[in-house]
């Protein structure tokens, strides 16, 4: 069984280092789903732009 508050808590953390990666998508994607809570959503939501983001800048400054 996971722990969501401790996922939510790293996910949380690698999102303020904007550090997050694609893995991290699914675990905040599967944590919304479990919990159902609009905060985790909206994490999950964060977690997204941020992902597609720093892939933007990496494939705009190769």
């Amino acid at each position: 069984m996971t722990n969501y508050n401790i996922v939510r808590t790293e996910l949380t953390k690698l999102l303020e280092a904007e550090t997050v990666t694609r893995e991290d998508i699914s675990a905040a994607m599967q944590m919304a789903r479990v919990s159902g809570l609009d905060s985790d959503r909206v994490l999950y939501a964060q977690i997204k732009r941020q992902v597609e983001a720093n892939e933007e800048k990496e494939s705009t400054t190769n």
